[in-house]
């Protein structure tokens, strides 16, 4: 699984950005031993690998400093797959009053 983790308004990566990825299900969550969670952080360029990712249905989540907390599910179907995920910058804050 390859990531690039980028601004959404102005394209620029994102370096240190922690991503988790939980595999949620697919042909190996069944089998005992494997492996269910990965944590890394992108490097300068915002792109992170990650290997021995099973096919199947994965959630991912993105944490970094000065943008909004990403959550997705996504597919994975090929045994390399490149995503693109782009970073709201933080909401401002709204008042009931």
């Amino acid at each position: 699984l390859s990531l690039q983790i980028l601004t959404e308004e102005t394209k620029k990566p994102v370096a240190s950005a922690h991503v988790v990825v939980h595999f949620v299900s697919g042909k190996k969550f069944f089998i005992k031993n494997i492996r269910t969670s990965w944590e890394a952080q992108t490097n300068k360029k915002g792109e992170l690998m990650l290997d021995d990712i099973p096919l199947g249905h994965i959630k991912i989540q993105v944490i970094a400093k000065g943008y909004q907390t990403f959550g997705n599910e996504f597919e994975l179907t090929k045994p390399e797959e490149d995503l693109t995920i782009l970073l709201k910058p933080p909401a401002k804050q709204v008042s009931a009053y």
